[in-house]
């Protein structure tokens, strides 16, 4: 039996056609993976977002509540809605101006973490809120 030229032809434009069908099959199935590789990454690092929030929390408290100072002062803050400068000595102004900057600095990380979509809608609206109404 011979085989002509064009059965040739034929037979390796439809062997290319298969191989170019199992290139396209093994891509798809790379570009699943590498999303969903993505997709755990991504929640790996709002975990860890959101850990070094607890952390840095706990870190606040701890510098708060280390010196019986600071905690009057920040006692003083939570209890008196018209708390100013005039009220405090130096020392207290400085303790409190501390204590105000720790707050904010935590609560616009906290917006800005959740503006580039780090931290979920509920996470930002239960913990990162209340950080504003203190």
């Amino acid at each position: 039996m011979e085989l002509s030229w064009d059965a040739v032809g034929a037979i390796a434009e439809s062997v290319g056609a298969v191989a170019v069908l199992l290139t396209f099959a093994y891509l798809a199935v790379q570009i699943r993976q590498n999303a969903q590789s993505l997709d755990r990454q991504s929640d790996i690092a709002r975990a860890q977002i959101q850990q070094n929030r607890a952390d840095t929390a706990a870190q606040m408290v701890a510098t708060i509540t280390s010196v019986p100072e600071n905690v009057d002062v920040y006692v003083r803050l939570l209890n008196e809605s018209n708390l100013s400068k005039s009220g405090l000595s130096d020392v207290e102004n400085a303790r409190m101006t501390s204590i105000l900057g720790m707050f904010r600095a935590q609560s616009e990380n906290t917006f800005l973490q959740y503006e580039q979509g780090f931290l979920p809608e509920d996470f930002y609206r239960d913990v990162g809120l209340s950080l504003i109404h203190i």
